[in-house]
This record gives structure tokens, C-alpha cells and sequence, in this order.
């Protein structure tokens, strides 16, 4: 794309299954699919009142989310968090996990990793896929 001084606005309309629509949605927003320079990613899910939770999912790096709307439940093995809009959610690599919507509106997550795509995923043995 652009040299790598050079800033860069990726439109959400522009990636495929980041517009919210039915059912779980998420989409990688900043890669180094679309920006050369970058050395890590940033993407957006969403989870529409009454979905059920996500798949149970290992990542090989931390990462870390922002709760731009909604509100919802961290699930991971025996521990539960409660999380609302403006929370900020640190989840350790290798931690299995997955999220609930408990609210009566849309869940918007933004999340992030330490790396210029998104880290191998595995979904936790006997969760949904």
C-alpha cells in the first residue's frame, strides 16, 4: 500500500463480515493484508442479543479487546467476567475462551493482536464450532 510513514483509513464497509449483519460477525480490520507496515492487527466482532456464545477459542498470543456497545459475560473454564461498554479486556495467550451477549442490544468488540495478522486459532475440544 502506502510507504510506511504514511497513514492509512480502511473503511469498515470494506471488509467482508464487518457489518454487523447475522449471525456472530467478525472481521480482521488492519492486517498486513491491507497495510504493509504494520505490525499488529485490529478487528471488530459482533454478537447479536440472543446468539449463543462464541466457540471456546485458543489463541497463540494474548490479546486484547475494547467494548464499544453492549454488554456480555468472558467465559473461561471455571472463571466468569462481567464486561460493559467502555471495558477494556485482557485475555492471556494460550487461555481458552469465549463471549457471551447478556445485554438486550448489539456487542461490539474491538480486539487486537501482537502481530501483523491474526495468530493461529484452535476452538477448545467439545466447544461448538
Amino acid at each position: 500500500m502506502n510507504s510506511p510513514d504514511s497513514s492509512e483509513i480502511i473503511k469498515a464497509s470494506a471488509i467482508s463480515g464487518a457489518n454487523g449483519s447475522r449471525p456472530i460477525a467478525s472481521a480482521v480490520l488492519l492486517s498486513s493484508e491491507n497495510v504493509d507496515a504494520i505490525q499488529n492487527c485490529l478487528g471488530v466482532a459482533v454478537i447479536h442479543p440472543g446468539e449463543p456464545a462464541t466457540p471456546e477459542m485458543v489463541h497463540k498470543t494474548s490479546e486484547v479487546m475494547y467494548v464499544s456497545r453492549g454488554q456480555g459475560r468472558l467465559e473461561s473454564g471455571s472463571e466468569s467476567h462481567e464486561f460493559s461498554e467502555g471495558d477494556a479486556l485482557y485475555i492471556p495467550a494460550g487461555k481458552a475462551h469465549s463471549l457471551v451477549n447478556t445485554g438486550s442490544t448489539p456487542l461490539v468488540s474491538v480486539y487486537s493482536f501482537p502481530l501483523p495478522y491474526r495468530p493461529p486459532t484452535t476452538v477448545a475440544e467439545g466447544s461448538r464450532a
